[in-house]
């Protein structure tokens, strides 16, 4: 007997790539740095492509994550990692800025990264970047209604969680696996237990 062949995954941020792998049944990994704005009208793409080629959408939300039970001290322990995790992804479009260059990846379908989309993600506030949901940052509480409106948005299959970004130091991120291993997993294995 033939084992099955495991699903296939691609990410990007070109509508083209939404569209070859919702039609070839493909998963899509979200890029980490996103708000869900942005990311909205690709995975739509992504989802009505699924639908019309007769397959089930499996998105892998990647977010990074910080947890505390003190909203005040999260922010005193995580905001320097969190712009300098965007800056660094940012960091390469920083060779594009010649426009040539940035015409060609228009044609080729990589708009995206000639926007300015990244370079401006550098610039946003702690409290906005929070507020966007690029990153899941706060309680354990606040994390668990935030993965339950993703998971009312559907076609989400795994949220994977980035937990060391930005230099973080090691404690920190213990901490956050800790808390999201015995608060935030808790609770929807044992929500999923009790509507079984």
């Amino acid at each position: 007997m033939q084992k099955p062949h495991p699903p296939l995954y691609t990410g990007g941020t070109s509508d083209i790539t939404y569209q070859m792998a919702g039609e070839r049944g493909w998963g899509i990994f979200v890029p980490p740095l996103l708000p869900w704005g942005v990311l909205e009208k690709p995975l739509g793409i992504y989802k009505k492509a699924c639908v019309e080629h007769g397959h089930s959408p499996n998105i892998i939300y990647i977010r990074p994550v910080y947890l505390d039970d003190d909203e005040r001290q999260i922010k005193k322990e995580v905001e320097s990692a969190l712009h300098n995790f965007l800056v660094f992804n940012a960091s390469p479009v920083e060779s594009l800025q010649d426009e040539a260059k940035k015409a060609e990846l228009r044609a080729k379908g990589y708009g995206f990264y000639a926007s300015g989309a990244l370079e401006s993600l550098t610039k946003l506030t702690y409290e906005q970047i929070v507020e966007q949901e690029i990153g899941f940052i706060g309680t354990p509480e606040k994390v668990i209604r935030q993965i339950e409106n993703l998971q009312a948005r559907g076609g989400i299959g795994e949220l994977a969680i980035v937990a060391n970004f930005g230099g973080l130091e090691h404690w920190k991120s213990i901490k956050t696996q800790h808390l999201f291993a015995t608060r935030v997993m808790l609770a929807f294995r044992s929500s999923r237990a009790a509507a079984e």
